[in-house]
């Protein structure tokens, strides 16, 4: 399989996830070009998480520095990145009246697809020469990033009215995010369970969905 062949196999599953949730957004009311642009945003939270990850210093090998890496360094990294691009996206569409809906429930809707094309993004840089390596990320951090961006979105849109509740929705996405990491490269854990906190996270982010 030549280079070219190998990237084109990697792109197609790691935006495999995507397909599905365009047809479910579309019966839920996000317009196609909204959908491309939620996708967009989750293309530009890579690029700056990956810039900050970049320059951010090293940290000496113990206990406290791997909670720091996986927690700090990862989970809150990339999810203030989301936060940072959602927020002019987010202001723009209210300006322009396009929240036509419970607001939180649009910015889980919103932030859910950006969590998806971030998890493409992502996984087509993490997978470029590993097509085992992009369907394991299509399985477990398309939800993962999924749930994230959702509860990101959703905290965001309610940060004036509610934001203890933001607060918290900030929070459990970092924790998510941080577990399933930390599962997934220690060792000794069985790394089954980044699976099922991906999934778990991600199937409680739909039911929200459909019960609003």
């Amino acid at each position: 399989m030549t280079g070219t062949v190998l990237l084109f196999v990697v792109i197609a599953i790691s935006v495999l996830p995507l397909i599905p949730a365009w047809f479910y957004f579309r019966k839920k009311n996000i317009k196609g070009v909204w959908f491309l642009i939620c996708m967009g945003m989750g293309f530009i939270s890579v690029i700056i998480a990956l810039l900050v990850q970049f320059y951010l210093p090293a940290f000496p090998e113990s206990s406290l520095s791997y909670i720091i890496y996986f927690f700090i360094r990862i989970s809150l990294v990339e999810e203030l990145s989301r936060l940072v691009v959602f927020i002019p996206f987010f202001h723009y569409a209210a300006r322009q009246k396009g929240i036509d809906e419970d607001a939180e429930l649009w910015g889980s809707k919103s932030g859910l697809i950006a969590g998806l094309g971030f998890a493409a993004a992502e996984s087509v840089f993490y997978s470029a020469s590993n097509v085992s390596i992009a369907l394991l990320r299509a399985f477990s951090a398309a939800p993962l990033h999924g749930a994230c961006g959702a509860r990101i979105g959703n905290a965001l849109c309610c940060i004036r009215e509610r934001p203890l509740r933001s607060a918290l929705l900030f929070l459990t996405a970092i924790l998510i995010h941080g577990m399933y990491d930390f599962f997934i490269a220690d060792p000794g854990l069985p790394s089954i369970l980044s699976l099922f906190i991906a999934v778990a996270a991600f199937g409680s982010s739909l039911l929200s969905l459909r019960q609003n």
